[in-house]
């Protein structure tokens, strides 16, 4: 390594092959497997210009594929590359007897993608006035729920009942 003395002439070439001799230093500290690999460390070719760009995952951003949705018959569902999954969905308005509970829809309602393990789950009963109506959730497993709906009014309503359940996909 050249040390600089002040005012000293031709003072390029010292500063060039210090240049170099910190990048032969430095070229052997990373293997040469990771040089311009994915994933690995970006070399520059006899031009300057980048051998190998970073990935979306090098440089922390998420691929645009990582997040992933879709709905089928039974709702519609969001899943996370965190393994997070929201599912939601509005079982179709039946009618509900005056002064009655009935079970949504009679049976069970699957979920339109399965969770892990069971969900945690919310079900909002919408009607125009809500101090008559009421949904309850009977249970939950990873595939699917049920539940019921209650009609506290004088005259039969068709109860449409909103939900929304999130958990774990992986």
């Amino acid at each position: 390594m050249h040390i600089f003395i002040r005012g000293e002439p031709n003072w390029v070439d010292p500063l060039n092959a210090n240049f170099q001799e910190v990048a032969s230093t430095a070229g052997s500290a990373i293997p040469a497997s990771e040089k311009g690999a994915a994933g690995g460390v970006a070399t520059l070719d006899g031009s300057g210009k980048l051998v190998q760009m970073p990935t979306a995952e090098d440089v922390g951003a998420m691929a645009a594929d990582a997040i992933q949705s879709g709905s089928n018959s039974n709702g519609s569902w969001t899943k996370w590359p965190d393994g997070t999954m929201m599912a939601y969905g509005v079982v179709t308005a039946q009618s509900v007897p005056a002064n009655s509970t009935v079970g949504l829809l009679g049976h069970s309602i699957s979920f339109p993608a399965a969770f892990a393990s069971s969900p945690s789950m919310t079900l909002t009963a919408v009607a125009d006035t809500v101090t008559f109506f009421s949904a309850k959730l009977g249970g939950v497993t990873n595939a699917l729920w049920w539940g019921s709906v209650t009609n506290g009014s004088d005259y039969a309503r068709d109860v449409p009942v909103h939900w929304q359940a999130i958990g774990r996909w992986k």
